[in-house]
């Protein structure tokens, strides 16, 4: 179940506690939908086009932000190409863009580049 994955559980196999999700997944418009709507976390959607420079360029400060915020925030990335009906609806239009998500509804959003601080001060903003 998705809030299993979400939340961290134990493997079957070996009884051993797995962690949440401390890395960006790449989800596409259904994944993400159930995602939102299966978990109380915030939702940082980072929507780009996959493997492109300005992808590349972003991933550090993504993967800083999952590993800080594990547990606290989910971290998932869109590809704007492949899921282009959705990104249009979200009212995207340039990438790379950010969504924050909250309560299965948008709760900010932002076209540009961000460093791991400033999108830590989006979650923090939106959190307290």
């Amino acid at each position: 179940d998705i809030e299993q994955l979400l939340a961290g559980s134990t493997c079957k196999g070996c009884r051993g506690r797995l962690r949440p999700l401390s890395k960006p997944m790449a989800v596409d418009a259904a994944s993400l939908e159930a995602i939102v709507k299966s978990t109380r976390l915030p939702v940082l959607v980072e929507i780009q086009l996959k493997g492109s420079n300005e992808e590349r360029d972003q991933a550090g400060a993504l993967d800083k932000v999952a590993e800080h915020l594990e547990g606290k925030l989910i971290v998932v990335k869109l590809d704007a190409h492949e899921e282009r009906d959705l990104v249009l609806r979200l009212g995207v239009e340039t990438v790379p863009a950010f969504v924050v998500f909250l309560a299965a509804q948008v709760a900010y959003s932002y076209e540009g580049h961000a460093d791991a601080a400033v999108i830590e001060e989006w979650i923090w903003q939106l959190t307290h």
